[in-house]
């Protein structure tokens, strides 16, 4: 049983209400965004890498995130960045 497996034992079925945002990290040196999705429960639903900050990530973060939990959220919260008035 590898690590990742062990963890997924202690998860418990993801909330329906998700707190999603983004962040701007640098990975091996290269600046990349990463966005996730948190339920109420502070567990983390999913996260993507992307090298893009465009609505293809977008679509793909979240068609990933919903066609692998099967879950669909009953509302999504967003943060707004501090740079937009």
């Amino acid at each position: 049983m590898s690590s990742g497996d062990a963890a997924r034992f202690a998860r418990h079925s993801p909330g329906d209400r998700w707190f999603v945002d983004e962040t701007y990290v640098k990975v091996n040196g290269v600046w990349r965004y990463v966005y996730r999705a948190i339920d109420q429960d502070g567990q983390v639903i999913h996260a993507l890498v992307s090298a893009h900050r465009d609505a293809d990530a977008t679509r793909r973060f979240f068609g990933r995130a919903l066609a692998t939990l099967k879950v669909t959220p009953s509302e999504v919260f967003t943060t707004r960045p501090r740079s937009i008035p």
